[in-house]
């Protein structure tokens, strides 16, 4: 089969299963199958995080600042989506003024973003800002050639995520507690730059048989003491044998294509669904119920919900795909 170079079609396959994972991670179905289904889902965001490190191996700072610069780039873009739909919002309901702005931007925001990688209006874009701040501190790293050592502490670092987010789970304090970049992004992104590397080659030898039975064990231990109403949340322990085996299973035969569609998704589309799929589901909710005079509260609803914006997204990920594709392709043409 023919295939482009460096182009792993596994690895596309899983971003694109993780991307229509986050979406039923945010818009969630009812009732405890709507719970089981996040948590199930909620592998999307450490996956991801491991794909950047994965593909940071070998790369000097060139590289890495070059990657920062364009993730910054990308929060930036996104930041100005959601704060629009934000001023949108408060004008319909005739809250804008100076004192909304206070609220929106005091001292407790710059800390909720620095230091819990949270913006109260953008809850989705924590992602970024958790990755902004593991490519400031892995530049240092890398240019100080400290990466192996890096590596020794990443036992440390995942013990230090299992305990701070069951504690956080098991007290019901809020979600942000737990977010922050050194115990979120940095273990998993760490986990994924040592599968690249040598000493990781006898967990991606692991038999494809035994590896789905690991990702599926972690599955079901994720979801243990939410089904079972447990007082103890321990969902996070599973998420690291579920990630890991789905991990190491994508780059397994690494140019044979699965399904087109979603390693079409995972690698052009994947980035246009993470930062829509939240503001897709305002629009929608805000259409059906304002214009179409849908009653978004009745159970027929919110079961279509997620899928309805699961499609809207998709779709509005692809068009914003081709658009921006057509104005690189002037854009060069122009220049040339």
């Amino acid at each position: 089969m023919e295939h482009k170079e460096n182009i792993n079609y596994k690895l596309n396959l899983l971003k694109g299963f993780a991307c229509i994972g986050v979406v039923f991670i945010h818009i969630t179905f009812p009732g405890i199958f709507g719970e089981i289904v996040k948590l199930a889902s909620d592998y999307a965001v450490p996956i991801f995080f491991m794909i950047a490190g994965y593909y940071a191996f070998g790369n000097g700072t060139a590289v890495v600042k070059r990657r920062l610069i364009k993730i910054i780039k990308i929060f930036v873009y996104a930041y100005l989506l959601f704060f629009a739909l934000k001023a949108a919002d408060a004008i319909m309901n005739h809250e804008i003024g100076v004192l909304w702005l206070c609220d929106l931007f005091n001292w407790k925001t710059a800390i909720k973003c620095i230091v819990f990688c949270t913006i109260d209006f953008a809850i989705p874009l924590w992602y970024l800002i958790a990755m902004i701040e593991t490519y400031i501190v892995w530049y240092f790293i890398v240019k100080n050639q400290k990466e192996q050592f890096t590596l020794k502490i990443l036992p440390f670092l995942f013990v230090l995520q299992i305990l701070l987010t069951s504690y956080c789970e098991t007290m019901q304090l809020e979600w942000f507690w737990k977010i922050n970049f050194p115990t979120r992004a940095m273990p998993w992104f760490l986990l994924g730059y040592y599968m690249h590397t040598d000493k990781a080659k006898k967990i991606r030898n692991i038999d494809s048989h035994i590896l789905v039975i690991l990702a599926a064990a972690g599955c079901v231990i994720a979801v243990i003491p939410t089904l079972f109403s447990l007082p103890l949340k321990f969902t996070i322990i599973g998420y690291l044998p579920y990630s890991v085996g789905l991990f190491a299973l994508s780059l397994k035969n690494p140019y044979n294509s699965v399904c087109k569609v979603i390693e079409y998704i995972g690698e052009k589309l994947s980035l246009n669904i993470y930062i829509f799929h939240s503001l897709i589901n305002s629009v929608t909710g805000f259409m059906c119920h304002r214009i179409l005079g849908i009653d978004t509260e009745t159970c027929v609803w919110q079961w279509c919900r997620p899928i309805i914006v699961l499609i809207c997204t998709i779709l509005a990920s692809w068009l914003v795909h081709i658009i921006l594709n057509n104005i690189k392709s002037r854009t060069k043409s122009t220049v040339s």
